[in-house]
């Protein structure tokens, strides 16, 4: 009920009204992890201080020392804030008093490969793999690291396996097709993509793939038609930004520009296009046309 009450006061813009929410709380409940927590991450707002979130964190993990989620929120905030060496240190520390533990592990080979030991971030992910066989999300860090490691072909593997674990893991088939983009491998990127499109086929996700793959192939037919079934599926910004931009690259600059002032007629207050039609103004050196978008 607490952690409601403060969401509305956040809703509100009274971050303080939320604080003193938790701050009664913890005076009747000194050890509540999950207040601490929340306090911190109210804490964590801009305006606030990196010791006071610490702080709240450290307390929570000292006075439950046998709960997971406190030790997860240290290891997840330090690598948030690139403190490397601390992250490794906590989930090190996690990984002592919780051995064996899922969450644990994968928290800890992510601070291995984000302090730059990807040996170790493979070894502790391949671990993870053998304790969760029908997981992808392991399959998907081996990949994370094989990339780090610049070996691209057991990074294709790996994202391949996590797809035979779940066929329709998006955030694996994402990778996948930003590898085989990166590999020159855009046919199978667009295999990948219209898989996507087969097993979300009222989402647009998989057409703006197809015309990401596209557009990079410079094929500016085949990219606009993609896009313009994603928006078809879901009008979006980052779409019609991409398919004013392919309008454009084909040469088709009056149509390029009906098109934004469609957008800009039907969504006056999408700041984000105005943002990408200035900055493609400021791309030409056209100043004039560039101020008037900011402005």
């Amino acid at each position: 009920a607490i952690e409601s009450l403060a969401a509305l006061d956040l809703r509100d813009k009274k971050p303080e009204a939320a604080k003193q929410r938790f701050d009664k709380l913890l005076e009747r409940e000194p050890k509540n992890a999950r207040a601490l927590l929340a306090l911190a991450q109210l804490r964590a707002l801009p305006g606030g201080h990196k010791d006071e979130v610490l702080a709240l964190v450290n307390k929570a993990v000292n006075l439950n020392p046998a709960e997971l989620a406190p030790r997860l929120a240290l290891i997840k905030y330090q690598l948030e804030t690139k403190d490397y060496k601390a992250a490794l240190a906590a989930a090190q520390a996690a990984d002592a008093a919780l051995p064996n533990t899922p969450q644990v592990l994968e928290a800890l080979a992510r601070s291995h490969l984000a302090g730059g030991d990807v040996n170790q971030a493979i070894s502790t992910f391949g671990k993870l793999a053998s304790m969760q066989p029908k997981s992808p999300l392991p399959q998907v860090g081996l990949a994370d690291s094989y990339v780090v490691a610049k070996n691209n072909d057991a990074a294709e593997q790996s994202l391949k396996r996590a797809l035979v674990i779940s066929p329709s893991y998006l955030p694996a088939q994402q990778k996948l097709i930003a590898l085989q983009m990166a590999m020159g491998k855009a046919d199978a990127a667009l295999v990948t993509a219209r898989q996507v499109q087969t097993q979300r086929a009222d989402a647009p996700v998989g057409f703006v793939y197809q015309g990401d793959i596209e557009a990079s192939r410079k094929n500016w037919k085949a990219a606009e038609a993609a896009y313009r079934s994603a928006q078809q599926k879901s009008p979006a910004t980052d779409v019609a930004s991409k398919l004013h931009t392919v309008l454009r690259a084909a040469g088709r600059r009056a149509d390029a520009d009906a098109l934004a002032a469609a957008w800009l007629k039907q969504h006056p207050q999408d700041t984000l296009f105005l943002f990408h039609l200035g900055n493609l103004a400021l791309s030409e050196n056209d100043l004039a046309g560039a101020e008037a978008r900011f402005q």
